[in-house]
C-alpha cells in the first residue's frame, strides 16, 4: 500500500545533535510529525520505503555555524519515532528508520522565520 506524502513544518531555530537545545527541539519535531501523521488519517506506522526531504531555514549567521549532519540526527530520530515502528531497544527516539531509502537535506536562509520543513514520500528507484 503506497502512503500519501506527509509535509510538516516545525517553527523555531533548529538545534543540532548534542546541542543545548537538542531535547526540546526533538520534542517539537516529534509532536509536529506525529500530529501531521495522524491528521492525514494514518493509524499504523509506515512500513514502506520512503524518501525524506529536510529544509532547514536558518539565520545567515547560523547557516555557517551548524553542520548539516548534526542538524539531521535529532530531526530524523524524532520524525522516525513519530511515523515508523518502534525500535528494538525500547529507548526514547529509537525507531525502525530503516524504511528511509533516500534523504535530501539543505540549509537555507530565512533570518525572520527559522524553521524545519519535512517531506516524507514513497521512495521511487531512479
Amino acid at each position: 500500500m503506497v502512503f500519501s506524502p506527509l509535509l510538516v513544518t516545525i517553527w523555531g531555530e533548529p538545534s543540532v545533535w548534542i546541542g543545548s537545545g537538542e531535547n526540546a527541539w526533538r520534542e517539537k519535531v516529534f509532536a509536529a510529525s506525529k500530529s501531521g501523521f495522524e491528521a492525514r488519517g494514518y493509524s499504523q506506522p509506515i512500513r514502506e520505503d520512503c524518501t525524506v526531504e529536510l529544509n532547514f531555514y536558518l539565520s545567515p549567521l547560523r547557516l555557517y555555524q551548524l553542520d548539516i549532519d548534526n542538524l539531521l540526527k535529532p530531526a530524523i530520530d524524532a520524525l522516525g519515532t513519530a511515523i515508523f515502528p518502534p525500535g528494538k531497544t525500547g529507548r526514547q527516539y529509537d525507531s525502525e528508520d530503516v524504511w528511509i531509502r533516500k534523504i535530501v537535506a539543505q540549509k537555507l536562509i530565512d533570518d525572520t522565520n527559522p524553521r524545519l520543513e519535512i517531506g516524507v514520500s514513497p521512495w521511487a528507484e531512479a
